[in-house]
């Protein structure tokens, strides 16, 4: 979720709209393992939506993103009046342009989000 909110522009959402329950295991988790949620934000009175879902096993691949394992399906689809750009969970991206969708700008690398993520957890800094 991190990588679409920074993507927006947007911190806190101000309406949220969630469905989802627990379809794939019968078991004592509590935690759904299929939703979808809709987030709202209000960007400098313009409205902006992002639309957030948890399919567990049974994901398709949007897109072009594909995962190493059959139906591991992680990535971020940002939508735009020119194209999308699509960010996969294997620090890659791409794009599509125009109403062919005929291949933009890609790359392949960067950072790996969960060493930063742990790194900043350590040095207690932003």
């Amino acid at each position: 979720m991190d990588i679409a909110r920074w993507g927006l522009g947007v911190t806190h959402p101000t309406k949220v709209n969630m469905i989802g329950g627990k379809f794939m295991f019968d078991d004592d988790q509590e935690t759904p393992n299929t939703c979808t949620a809709t987030y709202e934000f209000n960007v400098n009175g313009k409205s902006k939506m992002m639309v957030f879902e948890v399919r567990h096993w049974y994901s398709n691949h949007e897109a072009g993103i594909s995962g190493e394992r059959p139906g591991n399906t992680i990535g971020n689809t940002f939508y735009g009046a020119k194209g999308y750009l699509v960010i996969d969970n294997y620090n890659k991206y791409y794009s599509f342009m125009g109403p062919k969708q005929e291949p933009g700008p890609a790359r392949t690398g960067g950072d790996n989000h969960f060493a930063n993520f742990i790194a900043a957890v350590r040095s207690r800094k932003k």
